[in-house]
């Protein structure tokens, strides 16, 4: 397990950032005027972020904190 960083608050609490996630979609999105491409795109950076999701929650940061 290897997060991005580690906040350590008072009291022994922290907080685990992981914020690697794909925006290749969501680039595509955003670049485009085409309402069947942004749909397509958006559908595909929804099932991006839903696996990251999944990817995240196998890991058990909250174990970790």
């Amino acid at each position: 397990m290897q997060p991005d960083v580690i906040i350590a608050y008072p009291d022994n609490r922290k907080v685990i950032i992981d914020s690697k996630v794909s925006l290749t979609a969501y680039t595509r999105y955003v670049s485009t005027d085409d309402a069947a491409e942004q749909k397509t795109a958006c559908q595909e950076h929804l099932r991006s972020i839903r696996k990251h999701i999944d990817e995240l929650s196998a890991k058990h940061y909250q174990d970790f904190a």
